[in-house]
């Protein structure tokens, strides 16, 4: 019995031992994997800075090309004007004869009044022009329709002029109002290039957006949306700015309520959507202001809604935030199957626009054009000279109201003749 209570001791001092030095093994493999996962961490994170700066090497490689291929185009021009120069230097004077005799002068060959005048009129016109146009190179706002064509790479699918001094909500609604014919046959022909551009003519979902604040962007989008609705199509107009809302104050809708009490609070979203504030219309506001707009747009509710959405209506127009001030406009990029992209005239520096213009392309997202907003009224004829005959587009929309004037008094006067008919019979 003493025997088997001694083994018994061993056995529970053997147990013991063996379970300690289990312990500090396993210890020691957990210290181990703990290391090794860290520096792997460390490692994977410099992979991932490494693809980062790989990336933006990538984009700054593709600018500098673009510029090396510039000036590779003005050399070969130099290097073959010079070798044209040269060949001329290099021919040779045909024999010369005498022809008639040199006669002096009856009068003296200089200074010559008349040269002179004209020499020092053309020199004032070359200075002259060459302050406007080295002016115009210092300054770098956009302002024309190369600016965003050439420098920036959008189409341009509409030029809105500037209209004249009114309130945010007569604008905002100034498709429906016809208050400018212009600005209504403007937002037409945008819906002519979104219709025809077989990239954007099956869309349903649109993201209006710019580059900093006050572009016109929800001008443009409460506009568009008209249109798409004043076409018949099922239009909703979704005010994706959070942080700013603007949509629900101009079309003089309610904000109470809207797209925060959906997605925060569970409020059904037939009560937060606004019906037929113009046929065929609908109104999505925001709801207020949020402070998390970022939560609110990268939650799977917000995906849900627009999928919802997309099955109940034609067109989708979002208003969002400019892409220079939040990034608000990016987080709202896959959901959408396409951006409108507004530029005042003569607001926001070239660089900048192509700066945040790229940061779209990065993102796979179609940009279907870009609109010129607020253009001068002096310089509006050229713009529309440029992409239209606005001659007749003149001749059309004054004559549009003689015309229905006709049509009623043609109409007025048929009636009477089928009156006195009537009466004779």
């Amino acid at each position: 019995m003493i025997q088997l209570l001694q083994r018994l001791q061993e056995s529970e001092i053997e147990l013991t031992e063996a379970v300690t030095n289990s312990t500090d093994k396993i210890y020691a493999a957990y210290i181990e994997a703990k290391r090794n996962f860290e520096v792997s961490s460390q490692r994977l994170a410099e992979k991932e800075n490494e693809l980062i700066q790989l990336s933006k090497t990538r984009v700054d490689y593709n600018t500098l090309y673009r510029e090396f291929e510039v000036q590779q185009g003005f050399l070969t021009a130099i290097v073959s004007r010079m070798t044209m120069q040269k060949a001329q230097i290099n021919l040779k004077n045909p024999n010369a004869r005498i022809v008639d005799e040199a006669l002096p002068p009856l009068r003296h060959s200089s200074p010559n009044l008349f040269l002179n005048i004209a020499l020092g009129a053309f020199g004032g016109v070359v200075v002259g022009l060459g302050l406007v146009f080295g002016i115009a190179f210092l300054d770098d706002r956009v302002k024309s329709a190369f600016d965003i064509e050439g420098t920036i790479g959008l189409p341009l699918i509409g030029i809105i002029p500037q209209i004249k001094k009114l309130d945010s909500t007569t604008k905002a609604q100034a498709v429906a109002s016809n208050v400018d014919r212009h600005v209504t046959e403007t937002f037409r022909s945008i819906h002519s290039a979104i219709r025809l551009n077989e990239e954007s003519k099956n869309a349903k979902v649109f993201l209006t957006t710019s580059t900093v604040p006050s572009e016109g962007k929800s001008f443009v989008s409460s506009n568009l949306a008209l249109t798409f609705a004043n076409n018949g199509d099922k239009t909703l107009l979704l005010d994706g700015d959070l942080r700013l809302p603007n949509i629900a104050r101009s079309l003089q809708v309610s904000n109470d309520n809207g797209l925060i009490d959906y997605i925060d609070h569970d409020v059904d979203i037939n009560a937060v959507i606004v019906n037929e504030v113009y046929p065929h219309l609908d109104v999505l506001p925001a709801g207020g202001k949020s402070k998390n707009p970022t939560q609110i747009l990268n939650s799977a509710k917000y995906s849900s809604l627009l999928g919802s959405l997309r099955e109940k209506y034609d067109r989708i127009v979002i208003d969002s935030p400019p892409l220079a001030a939040v990034s608000d406009a990016l987080n709202i990029l896959p959901h959408v199957d396409g951006v409108i992209y507004v530029i005042k005239f003569n607001t926001v520096k070239r660089k900048t626009a192509v700066m945040n213009v790229r940061r779209l392309w990065e993102s796979n997202t179609p940009v279907f054009g870009s609109v010129l907003n607020n253009v001068s009224t002096a310089l509006s004829s050229y713009y529309y000279s440029h992409y239209s005959d606005k001659s007749y587009q003149d001749y059309y929309i004054n004559n549009e109201d003689d015309f229905e004037d006709q049509l009623v008094e043609s109409t007025a006067s048929g009636d009477e003749d089928t009156s006195e008919i009537a009466r004779e019979t």
